[in-house]
This record gives structure tokens, C-alpha cells and sequence, in this order.
């Protein structure tokens, strides 16, 4: 008995051990992914909308111009790691920002991307803006070193099927309401920026939740009705068992006969909506907003600013943004992931090519 005691927490003091070496590996591993990126400087002609095509057929609109951005964007699907560099590191990701450096007035729009991808990024970049300008630069800094800074970063206000209102349903190009929030920084000590890290995402469990909810609410269900059922059917089998305790009357009352139920024009935004953001490419996204200043009350309206920018992408009956703004040792781990440019899988949101 003594020898099975001490076989057993000889046994667990090695799990435990082997769990933190395991840790400490991917932690590192995370790291050397991060510090191993190569940084773009992108600049492209802004072209007019309605202006002519380079064939001349035509005009294009602003949702044409922003489609070339999406195509884009789901070409970066293609990145995958495999065998021990995945498990080691992860999935490779790649960072889209826009900042305001913390001494100049000028917008900067950056890519960084995984060093051993750098040229073939680089190269469809040029594939979808032949007219760009694309040069490898150092990194840049939007913090002021004597004054205040402010952070946060986005979550869906709802349940994570639901998409956001994109660009095909705004009138006008969206980014130019957040360019005009960070117009008016001083060109000394104020800075900010926006990050968006992206990796494909492998929540196959999102796709399957939004077709199983979009089937129950084509049937005549209510949203919270088919996402409820929907859930149920994605548990595990014992979890399942175990809600049926006390269900009591639940199977009597399932028995009844139902009300004719009939799908609403609001029904079918929501089934449209699920249907589109499920059907296309998703991934991975973090995005964080960061501001700072030489003083906090100033840091605080910046960020503030930022923030009215990304009102226009609610959207009533679907989706929309919830902003999460840190103190303390959170708002330091923000700013310290911000920098390094680190995936938090804390503060994931699942993204269509198109809500991106």
C-alpha cells in the first residue's frame, strides 16, 4: 500500500513537472514567434471610387475597392505550420496595423508577417495593389516615454455566429471615420494605433453551431430557441445525460402540440447573415486600440475617439462590438502584447474574411 502511495505521487509530481516544462516551452515558443516577424511599411495610391478600371471597363465603387482587401485577406488563409513547430508554436499569424507615430502626424499602415513567409506575402500584396509601395522597415513607437497611456481591446457584444455590420451594408468607406479620430494628434507625444492579429481559424464548431442554428431557425424557431438546441446537440454524450435531471414535465410538455411557427423578415436578416459569416473563410482575430499622451485625461480621450469609430459596425439584430477597457497589470499585459505583438487566446473573436 506504502509502495502504491508513493508510486502515485511520484507519478503526479512528474505530470506536474512535465506540465510546467511543457509550459514554459510554449511560452517561449510564443516569443520567438513573435520577435521572428518581418514589419511592411504599406503605402497605396488611394483610389478615387467610381474611378476607372485599369481595363476601362466600368467604375468601381468603394465596396469594390474594399473587396480587393478581403481577397486579400482570405489568401492569407493558405498559412499553415505542421507537426512539432504547430504544437510548439502554434499557428503563424500575421498583424495589420495602423498608427500614428508618438512624434509625427502621419497615418501608418504596417504588415507584419512570419519572416519565413515575408517574400511570398510580399508578393501577393503586389498581386492585389500592383501600385503599392511595400518596404521592409524597423519597428515604430507610439508611446509617449514621459506621459499616460490607454488601451483596449474588442469583443462581440453577442454570441459569436452573429456577424458585425461590414462594409457591404455601410454607405461609406469605413476606415475614414477612425482616420479622422487620430487626425488631430499633436505631432509631438501623442500616438496611436490599431492591431489586428489574424490566423486561420480552426473552429470548425463555429461553422457547425451556425448551420444547426440557421436549419432550426429556418424551421420556425427563434434565434435563442435554435442556438439553444444547437448547443445541446454539440455536448458531449454524458454531459447530456446528466442535463436531463430533473427535467421533470420537459417530455410531457414537448408532446403538446406546437403553434404553426412562421420565419420573420427579422428572421431571415439573422439566417442570411449566419449563413454568409459561416459559409466564408474565418479566422483567429485579436484587436486592440491604444492611445497615449502626455497626460491620462488626454490618453483617455483618444482612445475615446478611436473608439465612436467602430459604432457604425452594429448592427441591431445581429452582431456589434463591445469595447474592454483594462487598468492595472491587464492594461501592462495589453501594451506588453500590443508590442510583441502576441496572440491572447483569452480575447479571441472568430472573424469572417469580410467582418475583418
Amino acid at each position: 500500500m506504502i509502495f502504491l502511495i508513493s508510486s502515485f505521487i511520484a507519478f503526479a509530481i512528474v505530470f506536474v513537472a512535465g506540465l510546467v516544462v511543457l509550459g514554459s516551452l510554449k511560452t517561449k515558443g510564443r516569443m520567438q514567434r513573435a520577435l521572428n516577424m518581418t514589419l511592411f511599411l504599406i503605402k497605396v495610391p488611394r483610389e478615387a471610387p467610381n474611378a476607372q478600371t485599369q481595363g476601362g471597363g466600368g467604375q468601381r465603387s468603394d465596396k469594390e475597392l474594399i473587396g480587393i482587401a478581403e481577397q486579400l485577406i482570405s489568401s492569407f488563409s493558405n498559412f499553415h505550420s505542421k507537426g512539432w513547430n504547430k504544437f510548439l508554436y502554434g499557428e503563424p499569424y500575421l498583424a495589420l496595423e495602423m498608427a500614428v507615430h508618438h512624434i509625427g502626424d502621419e497615418t501608418h499602415f504596417y504588415l507584419a508577417v512570419p519572416k519565413k513567409s515575408a517574400d511570398i506575402i510580399e508578393k501577393q500584396v503586389y498581386s492585389f495593389y500592383p501600385t503599392a509601395e511595400i518596404v521592409k522597415t524597423t519597428d515604430y513607437n507610439i508611446f509617449n516615454p514621459h506621459g499616460a497611456s490607454a488601451g483596449t481591446y474588442l469583443a462581440y457584444a453577442k454570441e459569436q455566429i452573429l456577424p458585425i455590420r461590414t462594409y457591404q451594408k455601410l454607405e461609406a468607406d469605413p476606415i475614414s471615420a477612425i482616420l479622422t479620430s487620430v487626425s488631430k494628434l499633436e505631432t509631438e507625444g501623442e500616438g496611436a494605433a490599431m492591431q489586428i492579429l489574424l490566423r486561420p481559424s480552426h473552429a470548425s464548431n463555429i461553422k457547425s453551431l451556425g448551420t444547426k442554428v440557421a436549419r432550426g431557425m429556418q424551421a420556425g424557431e427563434s434565434f435563442k430557441e435554435a442556438l439553444g438546441k444547437a448547443e445541446e446537440s454539440q455536448r458531449p454524450a454524458f454531459i447530456k445525460e446528466i442535463s436531463k435531471i430533473g427535467a421533470g414535465k420537459k417530455e410531457e410538455q414537448e408532446a403538446r402540440p406546437e403553434k404553426l411557427k412562421v420565419v420573420t423578415p427579422a428572421d431571415e436578416e439573422v439566417i442570411k447573415g449566419i449563413v454568409s459569416k459561416t459559409g466564408k473563410q474565418n479566422f483567429d482575430a485579436n484587436i486592440r486600440l491604444i492611445a497615449s499622451a502626455v497626460s491620462q485625461p488626454r490618453a483617455d480621450q483618444i482612445l475615446q475617439d478611436i473608439q465612436g469609430g467602430f459604432a457604425q459596425f452594429s448592427a441591431p439584430d445581429l452582431n456589434s462590438f463591445k469595447l474592454i477597457k483594462l487598468a492595472g497589470s491587464s492594461l501592462q499585459k495589453l501594451f506588453y502584447n500590443f508590442s510583441f505583438r502576441l496572440f491572447d487566446e483569452k480575447q479571441k473573436m472568430t472573424m469572417s474574411a469580410e467582418e475583418v
